[in-house]
Order: structure tokens, then C-alpha cells, then sequence
């Protein structure tokens, strides 16, 4: 059900906040997100989040588990076994 899972992606999205100590305006500062009403709609439950917010998280924020972020799965933090993109491009490289 999309409400559910949306209820879950902004219980996860506040779970984050207050793990980096960021109330709505700061957070949306952080992510450089031009439109901190994108943000209220969230937390409000009025809306769903979109997939910029998604994008802009998981890029800012590497120490969270995209995994966990979108689906629910496994730890908000990754630990240093887990790959990230940036861990997953040096690989390459030094496979090269």
C-alpha cells in the first residue's frame, strides 16, 4: 500500500533528523533543498516523499544505508563492511 510505505520512508526520514540533530529547516539547508515546504508536507503525512528528496539524502548523507532509507532494511548506518558507491568506484579502480 503506498501509504504505508510512504508512513515508513517518513518515520525513517525522522529517525534520521533527530540522529543528525536537524529540525526541517536545517535539514532541508543541509541537502541543499531549495523548497523547505517539500519537506513540512512530509513530516505532515500530507504528501509522498519524492524522489529528489531520496536522491538528495542519500547522497549527502553517506554514513545512512540507502537500503534502509527506501526499504526499511537492515541498520540507518552502514558499517565499514558495507559497500558504498564511492567505496565500489575505488574497488574498480584498483582492480584496473
Amino acid at each position: 500500500d503506498k501509504q504505508e510505505i510512504n508512513n515508513g520512508l517518513i518515520e525513517r526520514l525522522e529517525q534520521l533528523m533527530e540522529y543528525k540533530s536537524l529540525n526541517q529547516r536545517s535539514l532541508s539547508k543541509e541537502i541543499d533543498l531549495v523548497i523547505q515546504r517539500s519537506i513540512n508536507i512530509v513530516i505532515k503525512k500530507s504528501n509522498t516523499i519524492d524522489f529528489e528528496l531520496i536522491y538528495r539524502l542519500a547522497s549527502h548523507f553517506s554514513d545512512i544505508d540507502t537500503n534502509w532509507l527506501i526499504q526499511g532494511t537492515g541498520e540507518m548506518l552502514l558499517t565499514s563492511e558495507q559497500p558504498t558507491a564511492s567505496n565500489e568506484k575505488r574497488q574498480i579502480k584498483q582492480a584496473d
